[in-house]
């Protein structure tokens, strides 16, 4: 590595507190050094004034050899749209150069302290994380307006006040000084891939653009919400890499209720492992904060908002959950019921396409944010099912649950008496869940079918306790067998001559409406709950579909909107079909019609 200063000792001889000789060294003939802030092989970051202006400033050196020719022309670049953006964004470079071995960067020095020392004290509220992605997307937006990211998105990047009040936060450093890839590696390797996006990190094949810095914000974001990164922060590079591309992003909400659902979801879109599902422009991302932050304004403490209607995009990503407001009202009633000890049995019906168990996929998020219990049925189309096929899903995840907590079993046991063994005889794989080792679970057969029915339904409301209430969902009912749909009835049954006992179980039956007839038990059974779906109106189809794709022309909305009938399922569908036929082209400017192709849709 190259003598850094005019004058010695080498810088990197300390980290924190210099020699009383380094004081007096010169960088470049005109930065009198103060003090080493970083020191590594291959870098050095250094706190020093300007002789020319007084001003204090933070300088980063690399040594020349370890530049490609690119790398020195996008710098030069990059210095000249950092130039242009400079006034009031404090913290931006300032002046990139070149000594006889050494290329450096010099940016204003930023007083205060780094987001990540006030995260150390824990998390922020949140009008100060509000204020913290407001800052940051208003700083990013121009940078990408001019093709430039800053690569470098993390709490230590981030200067607050050094009180620790963060409304004012400046982002220092970044560009592509923060990606270029040096002959030798980062000194810390697992803390760096912490803030790496999938495809910065090379684990997808995806060229880094603005999605990427946008990914770096939603994990500072999350931090500052959770007080922690949504990912295991151990010191195994591989690991934390690998929870980049495959771990599911945590929901804020299953652990803090306090944080709006809308903010919850505008950090999900951000996570998204694919950068092409993500928020495709910082402009699009603050739009979304600054509407979520209006409405938090406006006294509304959970506001329902369709995020991502004006985002850009060339791609299509996954629906947002639209509309069903009433109805998913209607659903938590039943769930607040089931906790106070008034649980009961509900069904959910709608006709094919008309998004049950989008419904049911978001009232279970529900659930978990409420402490709710959540097992999950699911019916299969297939002839020769085998007796209870729907309940597999229940079965495996109390399985699952027993395994993790090996209390639970006697739990169960204890709220089951004698009804334990005849489960065990219906259903052989939770006898090692219910039964001791090597105990018989027999069944007289005279009595079998019978005593394994009202067993299950003692199975069910033994699910759910004052301190851990359960929601229980069986999806598309309609291919129930009559073992299951007798199950069903029975329970209800016992809720209706029950029904001055505690119950902490909430069932939900979903079903097609139109799978169905008009003779079948579902219909009438007493004392039922019922939710409809009913069809999508034209606004709620826009809201759909525009959550997929952004803004569209009218031409294409109107298409969707004819052929849909109202089905959420179908103008999805139709939409992937309109782009997939080339009726529905991306453009520079946003997404265009051929007239041609898109007259000939059925």
């Amino acid at each position: 590595m190259p003598p850094l200063l005019d004058a010695t000792p080498a810088l990197g001889e300390t980290a924190d507190e210099p020699h009383c000789a380094e004081l007096d060294t010169v960088f470049n003939g005109r930065f009198r050094v103060l003090r080493t802030l970083q020191a590594y092989a291959e870098s050095a970051t250094i706190l020093a004034v300007d002789r020319r202006t007084g001003d204090e400033v933070v300088i980063k050196a690399v040594p020349s050899q370890l530049l490609t020719t690119g790398s020195r022309l996008r710098f030069e670049h990059e210095l000249a749209v950092f130039n242009e953006i400079a006034a009031g964004v404090p913290g931006v470079i300032r002046e990139i150069g070149r000594g006889v071995e050494w290329w450096y960067r010099v940016r204003s020095f930023v007083p205060g302290r780094t987001l990540a020392e006030r995260l150390h004290e824990g998390p922020l509220n949140l009008s100060e994380s509000l204020g913290i992605g407001r800052n940051l997307l208003s700083v990013l937006q121009p940078l990408h307006a001019r093709a430039v990211l800053h690569r470098s998105i993390k709490p230590s990047n981030l200067i607050v006040d050094a009180t620790g009040r963060v409304n004012q936060v400046a982002l220092v450093d970044g560009g592509l000084w923060n990606g270029v890839q040096f002959e030798t590696a980062a000194s810390d390797h697992a803390g760096a891939t912490l803030y790496l996006s999938p495809e910065q990190a090379g684990l997808i094949d995806c060229e880094v653009g603005e999605p990427s810095d946008l990914y770096l914000a939603g994990l500072v974001l999350f931090e500052c919400l959770a007080g922690r990164h949504p990912f295991v922060a151990d010191d195994n590079e591989g690991s934390i890499l690998l929870q980049h591309i495959t771990a599911q992003v945590p929901r804020l909400r299953a652990e803090y209720p306090h944080v709006p659902r809308a903010i919850d979801e505008f950090i999900q879109r951000l996570l998204r492992k694919d950068p092409r599902d993500r928020y495709q422009s910082a402009q699009a991302a603050l739009a979304d904060l600054e509407q979520i932050a209006a409405a938090l304004a406006g006294g509304d403490p959970d506001p329902n908002l369709v995020l991502g209607l004006s985002d850009r995009r060339r791609t299509l990503t996954a629906p947002a959950f639209i509309s069903r407001h009433r109805e998913l009202d209607e659903l938590c009633t039943h769930l607040r019921l089931a906790k106070e000890g008034n649980g009961g049995l509900v069904f959910v019906a709608a006709e094919s396409g008309r998004g049950k168990s989008r419904l049911l996929d978001e009232l279970a998020q529900r659930g978990g944010e409420e402490g709710f219990w959540t097992l999950r049925g699911q019916g299969q189309h297939e002839v020769g099912q085998k007796p209870l096929q729907l309940l597999g899903g229940i079965f495996d995840g109390l399985t699952s649950a027993v395994t993790a907590r090996p209390e639970l079993r006697d739990e169960l046991c204890s709220r089951l008496g004698h009804h334990a063994e005849a489960v065990a005889g219906a259903i052989p794989e939770l006898a090692g869940v219910l039964l001791p080792a090597g105990a018989p679970a027999n069944v007289p057969e005279a009595f079998a079918e019978a005593r394994s029915i009202e067993a299950l339904a003692t199975l069910f409301e033994a699910l759910g306790s004052a301190a851990r209430p359960a929601l229980v969902i069986l999806d598309d009912c309609q291919w129930a067998d009559d073992l299951v749909a007798r199950l069903i009835a029975r329970w209800q049954a016992r809720r209706l001559s029950e029904s001055q006992q505690a119950c902490h179980v909430l069932l939900i039956a979903g079903f097609r409406s139109d799978e169905i007839g008009p003779e079948h038990r579902f219909h009438s059974l007493p004392g039922t709950a019922r939710v409809d779906l009913s069809p999508f109106d034209a606004d709620e189809i826009r809201q759909l579909v525009e959550s997929m794709a952004g803004p569209l022309p009218q031409q294409a909305l109107d298409v969707v909107q004819r052929l849909s009938d109202g089905s959420p399922f179908m103008a999805s569908a139709i939409l992937y079909g309109l782009v997939e036929s080339g009726a529905l082209v991306s453009a520079a400017d946003g997404w265009r019609v051929e007239p041609h192709k898109i007259s000939d849709m059925q």
